[in-house]
């Protein structure tokens, strides 16, 4: 040991890629004579040229009175670095009597040779931030070829030479946890509120090297805020570290009702409501859990003998939730119990609220066994009022196949049809879909109409149109049978009632690419009702009109299908079945199905029938008109328009003159009902 303390204590890191250097940050070290006398101090670089202590200098000498300190500033020498693994060391050496003291730190600059960015990512700067909702996502993303702004803040006080922007829309109160990085690299973070650089206030900020940064904050509701990700990675032997993706998760964490002391207020008439189970933990002496368990409680209050009626109305994992009357843990009496599940609505169950004014209800994610999830996230509807018949929604998506690039909105209508009997539907809205990768918008459009955000209002034996849009990032697929596809579930829910699971009818089939691809909107005529029918031994006929709403065309197969069941992922996998193999390979309804492109003037089939129309180009822009032939093959049909259905879709590929499934893109599309003529 001797006089000279130096800090702080870590060892010297930086990388540079040599296609593209910037200078990293300065790291300053603090040289301070603890002793009671003067000491003669030096500081050099060993066996690492690729170092500096500002203007070349490579050694630095100063006398240290007693109690005295100095600062020095470590850099990197740009043009001295080599491909690889410049390592050595920095020495400050005290000349003290006997021995010299010598503090050595450990001094490692990585040079690469990263291929030169041709594209700068499209949220590179502040004004082109990619939307994104505040409930939990997981996706993928990349830094590669960013750079940093003029007047852009060093976030969490790094510099790592180039950021990403994130908005986040806040619908939602309760702390948001973000995470941003990979086990290599230097991540730092950086949240703000402001609508341009100049104008940024910082809200939370975090940074790390070797591992994920993570940080915290508690957003106000109907909020955006500005994420921005600096990411630089260690280089892998292949120099194109810096092409790897990262991982971005958003978390909301359950917050204060965790604990049954501080539940979640449910008062009437009625509401919509989301639960974040991230972070929650279980109390002793909670019923029908364990001290390990993720639980949160809700608290509804009104009048004794009202009825409290509530539904799980969409999940991603299965959720079990249970009533009780009381007021303290360890003497609860259990009313009720049902479960939530990720593909239908549960049950809704009905309790009378109990003599003193309060009911509490318990939610605790399910697991098979491996332990419990603490991802889970779910909306529940609640009402608190006298009892009521509850009336059926259906609903309807026109058009359901879209095409569009990344952080651009893409519209659709959505029908909401009440069932006659009942007593209709109590501020009726969409739920944005779970874990999905941007944001969603509806707003009412007819007959009532509203701002976007606007719950309606639908009486009994009526029916609702809602517009939405949605845009999301790149690289966030979907289950759906084809590239870059995601199934966008489009929930109605009211505050008394809740339309059925996600439905092949309901979901919205978006593909997001940063390829430029075409956009086709079809529609698919039929004049005999409400879906197309024939004679089981017989045949019939449709039109289909398709358009092409992108400047951008290319070569496109159009392809009937039959489905006979109501998932949501049926369409998609069908027709990439059908593309792939032919369309008999699986059969499904007792039918058969052709097409052929017709001439819009006189109806007429430019060619014969055949199983898909292959279009050399379907240009931007253009219009196309299509006859589907229905063959029946003597069976009949039931009329179950949920699930018996025919879907024509439209798919983009590289080549029709040889498939290839990874250039497969599906960009348009409709479907209607099919029946068999009744027989009565």
């Amino acid at each position: 040991m001797g006089p000279i303390a130096v800090s702080p204590t870590t060892d010297y890191f930086a990388t540079v890629d040599i296609n593209r250097p910037e200078d990293p940050d300065v790291q300053i070290y603090t040289v301070r004579n603890t002793g009671s006398t003067d000491v003669d101090v030096s500081v050099v670089t060993v066996n690492n040229d690729a170092i500096t202590f500002g203007s070349g200098l490579r050694t630095l000498e100063t006398t240290l009175g007693a109690g005295a300190s100095f600062d020095f500033g470590v850099e990197v020498d740009i043009p001295a670095v080599r491909l690889g693994r410049n390592a050595g060391e920095i020495r400050v050496i005290a000349d003290t009597p006997g021995n010299d003291q010598i503090v050595p730190i450990r001094a490692v600059v990585l040079g690469y040779a990263g291929p030169p960015p041709t594209t700068r990512p499209a949220n590179d700067n502040f004004a082109d931030a990619i939307r994104l909702s505040d409930g939990r996502l997981t996706m993928n993303i990349s830094t590669y070829g960013s750079t940093t702004q003029i007047g852009e803040p060093d976030h969490d006080g790094e510099d790592n030479g180039g950021s990403i922007w994130y908005a986040i829309e806040t619908g939602r109160e309760g702390p948001l946890s973000i995470s941003v990085g990979a086990r290599l690299g230097q991540t730092s973070l950086g949240v703000y509120r402001g609508n341009s650089l100049a104008a940024l206030v910082s809200v939370a900020s975090a940074s790390a090297t070797g591992g994920p940064a993570t940080l915290t904050f508690n957003p106000d509701e109907d909020e955006t805020y500005y994420l921005a990700v600096d990411y630089n990675p260690i280089p892998n032997s292949g120099g194109n570290g810096e092409q790897r993706s990262v991982a971005l998760n958003i978390t909301p964490l359950a917050g204060d009702h965790d604990f049954f002391a501080t539940p979640m207020e449910l008062t009437g008439p009625g509401g919509v409501g989301a639960l974040n189970f991230a972070g929650a933990t279980g109390e002793a002496n909670e019923p029908s859990a364990t001290s390990e368990d993720h639980t949160l409680w809700l608290r509804a209050s009104g009048t004794p003998g009202e009825i409290f009626d509530f539904q799980i109305v969409t999940s991603n994992r299965f959720v079990l939730f249970y009533l009780y009357d009381g007021d303290a843990l360890g003497s609860l009496t259990d009313l009720a119990s049902g479960l939530g599940s990720t593909s239908s609505n549960s049950e809704a169950v009905r309790v009378a609220i109990p003599a003193d004014g309060d009911l509490y209800v318990q939610l605790i994610p399910g697991s098979f066994g491996d332990g419990q999830p603490a991802d889970t996230e779910s909306i529940f509807r609640y009402s608190i009022g006298a009892e009521e018949t509850a009336s059926r929604i259906a609903t309807a998506v026109a058009p359901q196949f879209r095409a569009t690039r990344p952080n651009t909105f893409s519209t659709a209508l959505l029908a909401a049809s009440v069932s006659a009997t009942g007593e209709g539907g109590r501020d009726c809205g969409l739920l944005p879909p779970l874990g999905y990768p941007g944001v969603y918008r509806f707003m009412p459009l007819t007959p009532q109409s509203g701002p976007s955000g606007d719950a309606v209002d639908i009486a009994a034996g009526t029916s609702q149109i809602y517009a939405f849009g949605t845009q999301r990032a790149a690289g966030t697929d979907s289950l759906g049978g084809f590239p870059e596809l995601t199934l966008v579930r489009t929930a109605v829910t009211c505050d008394n009632i809740a339309a059925s699971r996600a439905t092949s009818t309901n979901t919205f089939y978006l593909t997001v690419s940063d390829q430029p691809l075409a956009d086709i909107v079809a529609v698919a005529a039929i004049t005999n009702g409400n879906a197309v029918s024939f004679d089981p031994d017989g045949a019939t006929r449709f039109a289909v009109a398709a358009a092409n709403l992108s400047t951008t065309g290319g070569p496109v197969i159009a392809i009937p299908v039959a489905i006979d069941n109501d998932y949501e992922n049926a369409p998609t996998a069908r027709l990439s079945e059908a593309v792939v193999f032919g369309d008999d390979i699986f059969p499904t309804l007792p039918l058969r199905l052709e097409i052929c492109e017709t001439d819009p003037a006189t109806g007429a089939c430019q060619e014969d029938f055949a199983s898909t129309v292959q279009m050399r180009e379907f240009a931007g822009g253009a219009t196309r008109t299509f006859t589907v032939r229905v063959i029946g093959e003597g069976e009949e049909i039931d009329f179950l328009p949920g699930s018996n259905r025919i879907v024509i879709g439209f798919i983009q590929v590289g080549s029709l003159d040889q498939i290839d499934p990874s250039t497969m893109r599906l960009v348009g599309g409709s479907s209607v009902a099919v029946r068999t003529t009744p027989t009565d």
